[in-house]
């Protein structure tokens, strides 16, 4: 979803609120004096102390958790908890509960090659940055 991108485009890798985004089509950007992205003119975004998206408010709301480590222990979303497990840096698996809901197979930090879960495995295909392009499913077909 393009508002996920945006959310980091507040964040500045230049160093000042000048060059930021402010407008993206017709919808008015807001950011706090951190860089982070606290409304798009229609949804509400709040961050942590140390600039971890916390909540978004899209007319429900979604929020996320996190370690002293910075990696997301829980999100909650539409009242659905899901919980992560790590194996040191990576999420491995996704939690409802202790019941196991999805499995990821990773590489690098925050490199993911498949999630699998209920509806089956798919493939993750990045470009040279590990940005994720496309979603295949498990005999190669893409997935919108």
């Amino acid at each position: 979803m393009w508002f996920l991108w945006l959310l980091f485009e507040c964040l500045s890798i230049w160093g000042s609120a000048e060059e930021h985004f402010t407008t993206w089509g017709t919808a008015n950007l807001f950011c706090d004096l951190n860089g982070n992205m606290t409304s798009d003119g229609t949804h509400s975004y709040t961050w942590d102390a140390r600039n971890h998206l916390s909540q978004i408010n899209l007319g429900n709301t979604a929020s996320s958790t996190y370690d002293p480590f910075g990696r997301r222990t829980s999100k909650t979303i539409l009242g659905t908890l899901t919980g992560f497990l790590y194996d040191g840096a990576n999420s491995v698996q996704e939690l409802s509960g202790s019941t196991p809901t999805a499995n990821l197979l990773t590489g690098r930090v925050d490199e993911y090659f498949q999630r699998a879960d209920s509806v089956g495995a798919r493939n993750l295909l990045t470009d040279a940055l590990g940005s994720t392009l496309a979603l295949t499913d498990s005999a190669g077909a893409l997935q919108t």
